[in-house]
């Protein structure tokens, strides 16, 4: 087990359950993959240093949109713009489209924020300037939701934005898909890719 004490932290807690399962040597089992696996995409989210052992595959569960049906079709063609109001409608956000599916449909939001990643998938929006973050707390005041909806729909500034991060995002040079199935092929290959290897591994 981790060396800790019976009164542990969250954190020390945490590791002691990984090296439960997983040996004392997890962090080690880390440094010494191939490739590492995580959920971003680089046209899209901020760019930090990393490690070319990186495959960013944010977008590789994204399907493709289906048609609407006769019935939606034809509410929603009577006008250019439309909102959809539906009153104790009770919405699973497993089923609701994320960030990701948002960019790569060009689509902008007015965006409101309640658990876990969405305050910083949230800014990535923001910070391409094609959504506008709204608190729950501004639903108390129609006019906040009102002005936010009408910025969205009126300003073109947003739906020229989000089209322009489509339009990156979909023609990437190399698709997720591809750039994961090719590393896994590449490591199962030749094994441990040791030069990806960075010298702050051995630093402490």
């Amino acid at each position: 087990m981790s060396p800790f004490s019976e009164q542990m932290t969250y954190k020390e807690r945490l590791q002691n359950l990984f090296a439960h399962h997983f040996g004392l040597q997890i962090d080690k089992t880390i440094d010494d993959s191939s490739f590492i696996v995580i959920n971003s995409n680089p046209f899209l989210d901020i760019p930090i240093p990393k490690t070319p052992k990186i495959v960013e595959v944010s977008d590789i569960s994204t399907k493709d949109p289906k048609p609407l049906d006769e019935y939606w079709n034809k509410i929603l063609s009577l006008r250019n713009k439309a909102i959809l109001v539906s009153f104790e409608t009770y919405a699973k956000t497993i089923h609701m489209p994320d960030i990701t599916e948002l960019s790569f449909r060009g689509v902008p939001a007015v965006l409101m924020l309640s658990i876990a990643d969405q305050l910083s998938n949230s800014k990535l929006v923001e910070r391409r300037n094609f959504g506008i973050i709204m608190k729950k707390i501004g639903l108390k005041n129609s006019d906040i939701l009102v002005k936010n909806i009408k910025a969205i729909l009126d300003d073109e500034t947003y739906s020229k934005n989000a089209k322009m991060v489509s339009r990156r995002l979909n023609k990437k040079p190399i698709g997720s898909k591809r750039f994961l199935i090719e590393s896994i092929e590449f490591s199962a290959e030749f094994g441990k890719i040791d030069m990806f290897d960075l010298a702050s591994c051995n630093m402490g």
